[in-house]
């Protein structure tokens, strides 16, 4: 477009102007601005016009770039009363969208204090309490821990089937379930006291040690042996963690409700 505009600027351009013996001083001169402005003026107007036109295509280009994309994540919808209806093939979740990737991160009781478990969850977790009260009692566990390990496996829902093939509300692979005596892993009678004989089993191998055992119950009993503690797996730190949020804040809850 420069180039453009140089080629018509030159042509219009003559530095060597020839006066005619007819013509006096004052035409000549005015004779020789208007043939100057003539061309000048339409090249001008074409320049700017190119260069607001290329400038605007430049930063509409950019804007669309830079268009934030906002991915859509779908949330299982259950109630209560699906509870009771349990469906024997459940609808498998697609790699890398466990249930827990659902549910809000879980904040530091020490940063907030109030209620944040969406309603819909806390209304399964008051149908399923006296399952959940009665399997812990009986192997020695705290509900609240129990509480929080299902809020971190399946956002208690007792469909729930990870990439993996975990199946149920404490996210118990087939062969786990099958040597624990679960019938059937979408019983949420059946999961929790599968689950919960299975974390208080990996509880004592790890001497009570709780994370340890949280650990092995998100990347197994092998990954803890092999790296004589919590493995260096961003995402088992990570699960860790917010279990023992989750515990924390259940444990908060109880002593309000209790108080």
């Amino acid at each position: 477009m420069v180039k453009l505009f140089l080629s018509v600027f030159s042509r219009s351009w003559n530095p060597v102007e020839f006066r005619r013996p007819e013509m006096d001083e004052g035409s000549f001169i005015l004779n020789a601005a208007a043939r100057k402005v003539r061309w000048i003026v339409p090249a001008s107007a074409l320049l700017l016009i190119a260069f607001s036109l290329f400038f605007r295509t430049e930063g509409e280009s950019v804007a669309f770039e830079q268009e934030p994309v906002v991915a859509q994540i779908p949330t299982p919808v259950f109630s209560v009363e699906e509870l009771l209806d349990f469906s024997p093939v459940p609808p498998v979740l697609p790699p890398g969208h466990d249930p827990v990737f659902q549910l809000p991160d879980a904040p530091s009781v020490t940063e907030k204090k109030a209620p944040w478990v969406p309603a819909r969850i806390r209304r399964v977790q008051r149908a399923l309490h006296p399952v959940i009260v009665r399997e812990a009692q009986e192997h020695g566990l705290d509900p609240s821990l129990v509480k929080a390990i299902i809020l971190a496996e399946s956002g208690y829902n007792p469909k729930a089937v990870s990439s993996r093939g975990a199946k149920g509300l404490m996210q118990l692979m087939p062969g786990t379930a099958r040597s624990l005596g679960v019938v059937d892993v979408f019983d949420p009678r059946h999961n929790i006291r599968g689950g919960v004989k299975y974390f208080k089993e990996l509880l004592e191998r790890f001497g009570g040690d709780l994370k340890l055992a949280l650990a092995a119950y998100n990347a197994g009993t092998r990954k803890v042996l092999k790296y004589r503690g919590i493995p260096p797996f961003q995402s088992t730190h990570a699960y860790v963690q917010k279990v023992l949020d989750y515990y924390e804040y259940f444990k908060s809850r109880e002593r309000s409700e209790s108080a």
